[in-house]
């Protein structure tokens, strides 16, 4: 997954940064609580 995530924003980022960075933040939310529930099972 992380490969794929990376190969793929270099299209993105000429789009718009703003958007790639907040769709970033959010995923690296997202993440963050799968890892807890991850964790705490």
């Amino acid at each position: 997954m992380i490969g794929i995530s990376v190969s793929i924003p270099t299209v993105e980022v000429s789009r718009s940064d703003k958007e790639v960075k907040s769709r970033d933040i959010a995923e690296h939310k997202h993440r963050r609580s799968n890892n807890r529930k991850i964790k705490s099972v």
